[in-house]
């Protein structure tokens, strides 16, 4: 009986591992989508990696990996802002602007592909007063968020 508690207690952080993640909170308001992004610079890989050369080689891996359509392409895409929240995190925010309304908003993530094996992207949406939630990895890289905008007599 001593021998399997130690073997399970000297299993348990063998299998331990972090697991590579970023996260992103979206807000719909009309024609406008704002995304704040959180990543991991340093986890960054292949010709995405972080050398020196400024925000503007993770924005555009960003831009190249994370896609936010409404299911027509943006008419306008913009980095606000960058900020450094703490070590080897960056939080970008990014401006999506649309021709119309967003009622529907489909959100294609590759980020897998230049970040460590087995990374996951956690998603918050808030589409007209609505909070909806996904995680976007290499089995689910597609997430489709809907609300039709009610009238004025339907939230009184």
């Amino acid at each position: 009986m001593p021998v399997l508690v130690l073997m399970a207690f000297l299993a348990g952080p063998a299998g331990a591992h972090n697991v590579s993640q970023s996260d992103s909170k979206i807000e719909i308001q009309g024609r406008e989508v704002r995304v704040v992004l959180t990543l991991n610079e340093k986890e960054l890989q292949g010709d995405a990696a972080v050398t020196g050369g400024g925000i503007e080689p993770v924005y555009e891996t960003v831009r190249q990996h994370f896609l936010v359509t409404d299911p027509a392409v943006p008419v306008e895409t913009k980095l606000e802002t960058c900020s450094v929240p703490g070590g080897p995190l960056l939080r970008l925010r990014i401006l999506y602007v649309f021709a119309r309304d967003v009622t529907t908003l489909d959100v294609d993530s590759t980020l897998y592909r230049v970040m460590p094996a087995g990374h996951r992207h956690l998603m918050s949406v808030r589409l007209n007063g609505v909070l909806h939630e996904a995680i976007l990895d290499l089995h689910t890289g597609r997430a489709t968020f809907t609300g039709v905008k009610a009238a004025n007599w339907q939230t009184l």
